[in-house]
């Protein structure tokens, strides 16, 4: 706004230097002989009124020029050069809205969990394909007449961990399925959880 009040201001002087300093010496040398003061005569402050009007005016000219380009700036998104626009912080997700995905590692179409009725042990490889780690988690072996609770170990991005749950079918029942909640930032996150519809006879 400054620089344009200027530019004007320059070009006002410029213009009109000649013109309105002359007349103001002419009047007051006028006057002087007449016996009449500068600013007892309308004609010889007519100069000066013009210049503190066009000054004024220029003034105004700048603020409403300047009001403009603010306005259209904040319409059109407009930044002023030099200056960088600043996205707006975006707030953490919770631990269980991340992209949390854990899989059992599938082999030529086939899931690697299986129970091992020589041992009685569950065996399986799982597989973390999210963009989180997950801090383990809970593991549930369901059987046919109880559910074993036991406990998984932390996988890294793009991990694979292979494990064993030692199982009583005598206790449990016949194995059925199973169920792995992860833990993500010291958090269990159900809505995450794997589920194991079909466990098979390892071969």
């Amino acid at each position: 706004m400054f620089c344009f009040i200027n530019l004007v201001f320059a070009l006002f002087v410029k213009l009109q230097h000649k013109v309105y300093i002359h007349a103001i010496f002419k009047y007051i040398h006028m006057g002087q002989k007449r016996g009449v003061t500068l600013f007892s005569s309308k004609r010889a402050l007519s100069p000066l009124i013009a210049t503190v009007m066009l000054i004024a005016f220029a003034v105004a000219l700048g603020a409403v020029v300047m009001n403009w380009g603010k306005g259209y700036i904040e319409e059109s998104g407009v930044l002023p050069e030099g200056e960088i626009e600043l996205a707006p912080a975006t707030p953490p997700a919770a631990p269980c809205e991340q992209a949390i995905q854990l899989q059992v590692l599938t082999i030529a179409g086939r899931q690697d969990i299986c129970f091992d009725t020589a041992t009685n042990v569950l065996n399986y490889r799982f597989e973390n394909n999210g963009q989180v780690a997950i801090e383990g988690g809970k593991m549930q072996v369901i059987g046919a007449t109880d559910v074993l609770e036991t406990e998984i170990e932390a996988m890294s991005i793009a991990a694979i961990k292979r494990g064993s749950v030692p199982y009583d079918p005598a206790q449990y029942g016949q194995v059925q399925k199973a169920k792995v909640v992860p833990k993500v930032d010291g958090q269990l996150c159900p809505q995450k959880a794997l589920n194991v519809e079909e466990i098979g006879i390892c071969i």
